[in-house]
């Protein structure tokens, strides 16, 4: 049987629905229970100031917390550090309110959005099908024969959600950071096409 197979991609930009907060605290101390105290106390500080913005616990997670050592100055101390996330929609009355409680916690953090509607996925498959089809059907009439029946796709998929990301640089101008930009997704298709 002969066949003609055709790999195609589709590419498009779509509106992020979800923005990502994330902090890294971290103390360091001379004494390990001083530097996970501290730790605890920042942490505590941040997810009350969230939960000033009406996020709710389910929408904040932390990470676990680790202490590890490091040589300041041939000093060794005591470096304890935690992540805290939370993500919200991009249309969330609360978003802002959110971003007014990370600056004021006064710790480093970023921002990131992406792209959690799947349907966006779906719909650049099918595209990327389409365009295999036609592009099958372009390379058959120029050989002289016809696209038959379909024998076999190959899909892979990478799971990873693409984000694009911002950090904060700490000062009024939250609200234009804030402006989500379009997330490029791109889906590839290999389609084999029995030839008549």
């Amino acid at each position: 049987m002969r066949t003609i197979k055709v790999t195609q991609s589709a590419s498009e930009k779509f509106p992020a629905d979800c923005a990502v907060m994330t902090l890294r605290l971290s103390c360091e101390h001379k004494k390990y229970a001083e530097a996970v105290k501290d730790l605890s106390e920042k942490s505590s500080q941040v997810l009350v100031l969230l939960a000033g913005a009406l996020l709710e616990s389910n929408e904040i997670v932390t990470g676990g917390s680790a202490v590890d050592t490091v040589t300041r100055e041939g000093k060794k101390l005591f470096r304890a550090h935690t992540e805290i996330k939370a993500e919200l929609s991009v249309t969330d009355p609360r978003l802002f309110a959110a971003f007014d409680a990370l600056e004021a916690s006064g710790v480093a953090w970023t921002q990131s959005y992406t792209l959690k509607d799947d349907t966006c996925r779906t719909k650049l498959l099918g595209k990327a099908v389409d365009m295999a089809r036609n592009a099958a059907e372009t390379l058959a009439k120029a050989s002289g024969v016809k696209v038959g029946k379909l024998q076999n796709i190959d899909y892979t998929s990478y799971g990873e959600r693409p984000r694009v990301m911002r950090a904060m640089a700490m000062d009024a101008a939250v609200g234009a950071a804030a402006e989500p930009e379009g997330i490029e997704l791109s889906e590839t298709v290999t389609c084999e096409w029995e030839v008549e």
